[in-house]
């Protein structure tokens, strides 16, 4: 339990060495309550590292997000994609963190960008031109449906 706002520094750097996001600060008098932290729960996250990725596939999601892309994969380059022999190897997926607005606007963006189709998923042209350094910072808002990667 921090007592004192120095603390919360060295608990921050703490939980950062460990790999964790960041640390949640409560009320102690608080109860638990799964998926509701209300207001008597506070999540402070460190700043965490971007990557210079890109969009290679969308997926349509589930429930009241089956007609739109809102399942992404993410890749990165094995190395310098100026260099021979350059390729993007996937590294992972996103569901969430976007609003249905943000969805469809990446929807349209993404069947425009469609290489293809298999089942539910759409192969994506990976366009860095097109996608700003966003995507895996999904606190950030999307501006515009070209601001989709992080």
């Amino acid at each position: 339990m921090l007592a004192r706002a120095e603390l919360s520094s060295r608990s921050r750097n703490a939980a950062r060495a460990r790999r964790n996001e960041g640390i949640v600060l409560k009320d102690p008098d608080s109860t638990y309550s799964t998926g509701r932290r209300g207001q008597w729960w506070l999540k402070l996250k460190t700043h965490l590292p971007t990557f210079d990725c890109v969009v290679t596939a969308a997926e349509y999601g589930h429930g009241k997000r089956r007609e739109v892309l809102s399942d992404y994969t993410f890749a990165v380059w094995d190395r310098d994609p100026q260099l021979p022999g350059a390729t993007l190897v996937n590294v992972g997926k996103a569901y969430s963190g976007l609003t249905d607005e943000e969805i469809g606007q990446l929807t349209r963006l993404f069947l425009k960008l469609s290489r293809g189709q298999w089942g539910r998923v759409h192969a994506v042209e990976p366009r860095r031109d097109s996608l700003e350094e966003r995507f895996l910072d999904l606190t950030t808002r999307l501006q515009t449906a070209e601001e989709a990667i992080a």
